[in-house]
C-alpha cells in the first residue's frame, strides 16, 4: 500500500487478513470533512485535549481509527450543545473506553454504523440553583442568531467566564475567522451602539474584548508555526506613531494574526499605528515577507495614502484585509474582505 501524506482525504485500506473494521483509518482531511470542522481544529483538539489520531500506518503516519472518530463525534456534538471544549473532551475520552483502534465495530465496511455507535452524552447532575442575574436589555437585534444573543447577554451581565466559554467553544468548532465574523464582531458592533451606565472599570465591550484576546492566545499557542514571517498591523498613521494603551484598537490585528496561525503561518502583530517608514523598518528587522494591514473601520484618505507607501516591489508583499478598505484600495494591493479567504490569498 502506497503511503499518502498526512492530511489527504479518504480512508486507508487495511492489510490483507486483518479485520477491516479494526484496520480502517482516516486521514485528517477526511475526519475534518466528516465532522464539519477545520483540520486546524482537529490539531488543536489533539494537542490540548488528547483527542488525536491513534492508528499508525506504514511510514509511521498517524491516522484516525474508528474509535478516534467516535470520540471526536462526541466532542463535536457536546461543543455544539454549549459545553466547554475541556468538559466535552473529558466526556469524549471517558465515554468510549476500550480498544482505541475501533476493533469492537462489527460492520466490516469502513465508517459504517459509526453514528449509531456513539454513546449517549452523560448529563451532569444539576447543582444548587443560582440566584437570578439582574435583567438587562441585550443589545443584539431580536433577529440575530441565538449564539449572538447568548454572547450579548453574557457580556451585558459582565459574565467574563461565560463569555470566554462561549468564544472558546465556537473557536474550537468553527475556527477563529467565523467566530469573529459571525459572533464576536456582531456583538461588539451592537454594544458600541448601546448607551447606558456601567460599573467603574468594567464595560461589556471591554470585557468581551478581554475574553476574545484570551481565546486568541489559546488558539495561537496551540497552532503550529511554519512558513515565512507575516506581520499584521493597522493602517499607517501619517508622520507619527499612535501608541496603543489598552490594546483595544489592535483587536482586529490580533484576530487576523490568529487566523493566520491556524493556517500554519508564522504571524505576529505590530501594536499601535505607525508611519510607513517605521513599519518598513520593523518589517525588515522581523524578516517579514508579508505585511497584512487590517481595518474594519473606513480608512481615511490620508491613512490610505500613507499605507500605499508600504507597497514596494523590493520589500514585503502587502495584503489589505477587512471591511474598511474602499474602492481606492483595490489598485494598491490584494484586498481580502472575508477572513476565511485570507490564508488562500497568501498561498
Amino acid at each position: 500500500m502506497a503511503d499518502e501524506a498526512d492530511g489527504g482525504g479518504g480512508t486507508t485500506a487495511p492489510d490483507e487478513g486483518a479485520g477491516a473494521a479494526a484496520g480502517a483509518t482516516l486521514k485528517v482531511a477526511a475526519v475534518a470533512a466528516r465532522l464539519g470542522v477545520a483540520p486546524a481544529t482537529l490539531r488543536t483538539w489533539a494537542r490540548r485535549y488528547g483527542l488525536g489520531p491513534s492508528a499508525h500506518t506504514a511510514g509511521a503516519h498517524r491516522q484516525y481509527s474508528l474509535g478516534d472518530l467516535e470520540r471526536l463525534m462526541v466532542m463535536r456534538r457536546m461543543t455544539l450543545e454549549g459545553y466547554s471544549p475541556a468538559e466535552a473532551a473529558r466526556v469524549a475520552l471517558e465515554a468510549t473506553p476500550g480498544d482505541p483502534s475501533g476493533a469492537a465495530t462489527a460492520d466490516p465496511s469502513p465508517l459504517a454504523g459509526v453514528l449509531a455507535a456513539v454513546p449517549p452524552v452523560p448529563v451532569a447532575p444539576a447543582g444548587p440553583p443560582r440566584p437570578p442575574a439582574p435583567r438587562r436589555e441585550a443589545p443584539a437585534d431580536r433577529t440575530a442568531a441565538p449564539s449572538v444573543r447568548a454572547l450579548a447577554r453574557a457580556a451585558m451581565a459582565l459574565q467574563e467566564g461565560e463569555c470566554t466559554r462561549q468564544l472558546e467553544a465556537h473557536a474550537a468548532v468553527d475556527g477563529v475567522a467565523l467566530t469573529w465574523s459571525a459572533l464576536a464582531r456582531p456583538v461588539l458592533d451592537a454594544l458600541a451602539q448601546r448607551v447606558g451606565a456601567v460599573p467603574p472599570g468594567r464595560t461589556p465591550a471591554g470585557l468581551l474584548q478581554t475574553c476574545l484576546m484570551e481565546t486568541l492566545r489559546g488558539v495561537a499557542d496551540d497552532a503550529p508555526v511554519a512558513g515565512p514571517r507575516v506581520l499584521v498591523l493597522r493602517p499607517c498613521a501619517v508622520g507619527f506613531a499612535v501608541p496603543t494603551v489598552d490594546g483595544g484598537g489592535d483587536l482586529l490585528a490580533h484576530v487576523v494574526a490568529t487566523v493566520l496561525r491556524e493556517s500554519g503561518a508564522d504571524s505576529a502583530v505590530l501594536p499601535g499605528r505607525h508611519d510607513a517608514e517605521r513599519v518598513a523598518a520593523v518589517a525588515e528587522q522581523e524578516g517579514a515577507a508579508v505585511l497584512v494591514v487590517a481595518a474594519d473601520a473606513v480608512v481615511e484618505p490620508a491613512a490610505l495614502a500613507e499605507t500605499a507607501r508600504l507597497v514596494d516591489p523590493r520589500g514585503a508583499r502587502v495584503v489589505l484585509v477587512g471591511r474598511g478598505w474602499g474602492q481606492g484600495a483595490a489598485g494598491l494591493a490584494t484586498v481580502v474582505r472575508d477572513l476565511g479567504d485570507l490564508a488562500g490569498a497568501l498561498a
